[in-house]
C-alpha cells in the first residue's frame, strides 16, 4: 500500500497543496499538525513560494 503524503493540483498561477500524515495510537496532535505544516512548506518551496491560504 503506498499513501501520497504531498501533492499539489497546479492551475496557472496557484496551487492547492494536499498533505497528510500518518496518525497512531501514541501520535500526538499538536506534533502531527506541526509535522503536515512542514510537509506542505517543503511542497511550497518546490513550487517556488508563495503566499499560503488555508480553506
Amino acid at each position: 500500500l503506498m499513501v501520497g503524503l504531498r501533492s499539489a493540483r497546479v492551475r496557472g498561477s496557484r496551487a492547492r497543496l494536499f498533505v497528510g500524515c500518518g496518525i497512531v495510537a501514541g501520535s500526538i496532535a499538536e506534533a502531527e499538525w506541526r509535522e503536515t505544516e512542514m510537509k506542505s512548506l517543503a511542497v511550497l518551496r518546490a513550487l517556488g513560494g508563495g503566499d499560503v491560504g488555508r480553506q
